[in-house]
């Protein structure tokens, strides 16, 4: 996981007056709540030690027990501070994530003072698009399937069956000239037709809802202009284990060397 830290100082003070015994630091806002992935976070945060700090840091850390450092500054017997720190929240592929920062001043002396915010990150994730994809009917001399992680078409024989998730099914013996339109994967990934599925507002976890919620099968016939079809990697619920496809275009003309498919795909890539 990536952690965006946007950091400004944009205010440094250090002062001589004395305006009470002991450290503290107090940081603001100062209440849990609820943000959505990629939004930035303003915090004030303020300390006086009358020994003087040494040093300031960050924590990231999750409730799986993730933690990272984002921060850390040192100083020279610094007794007050007073500066703003942005943090722009981490993208996950989940729903929601509870997590926190830690803000710890370091004393000269090595005391800690503290504070924890603690908040839940809910999935703002977008889905990534790419456009133009196609592969050709099994009766052609061209690339007769296509694989989604790679967002490549292929030859479905001369590839590993794990890696061939969407094949043509046409037969010479049974379709003729015809595309078959129906697709089959040997890689083993399902498919369920979805076509009221808001492909063009679509976040990740839309997708996933949607093809939990959908009746999947091994196989996807009648394939036509604007299907827009689920696929889900089989018993895999992380990460990109879900696309959409939307069918563009389908070509079945007089023979079958230009018989193809054309679709547009989305699905969640990590950074």
């Amino acid at each position: 996981m990536r952690c965006l830290l946007f950091f400004s100082m944009l205010a440094f003070l250090v002062s001589c007056k004395k305006e009470e015994s002991g450290t503290y630091i107090k940081v603001t806002p100062d209440s849990k709540y609820s943000v959505t992935a990629g939004n930035v976070v303003e915090y004030k945060i303020e300390g006086q030690s009358d020994e003087g700090f040494k040093s300031f840091r960050i924590k990231y850390g999750e409730e799986s027990d993730y933690t990272k450092e984002i921060f850390d500054s040192t100083f020279t017997n610094v007794k007050y501070i007073n500066f703003f720190f942005e943090y722009k929240f981490p993208e996950h592929p989940v729903e929601e994530v509870k997590a926190y920062l830690k803000f710890e001043a370091i004393t000269s002396s090595g005391k800690i003072a503290w504070q924890f915010r603690h908040f839940v990150i809910e999935s703002g994730l977008t889905l990534q698009e790419t456009t133009g994809h196609q592969f050709y009917s099994s009766s052609s001399n061209s690339f007769n399937a296509f694989n989604l992680r790679t967002r490549k078409a292929l030859y479905s024989m001369l590839t590993d069956s794990v890696d061939v998730h969407l094949v043509d099914a046409s037969i010479d013996s049974i379709h003729g000239d015809t595309l078959s339109r129906t697709w089959l994967s040997p890689a083993g990934i399902k498919f369920a037709r979805f076509n009221d599925f808001d492909y063009g507002n679509a976040k990740y976890t839309d997708l996933k809802n949607a093809v939990n919620a959908s009746e999947q099968k091994d196989f996807i016939s009648n394939v036509k202009e604007e299907d827009i079809i689920l696929v889900s990697f089989d018993n895999l619920q992380t990460d990109s284990s879900f696309a959409v496809i939307k069918v563009t275009e389908v070509f079945d003309k007089e023979g079958t060397s230009l018989d193809r498919y054309i679709f547009n795909l989305k699905q969640w890539s990590p950074k």
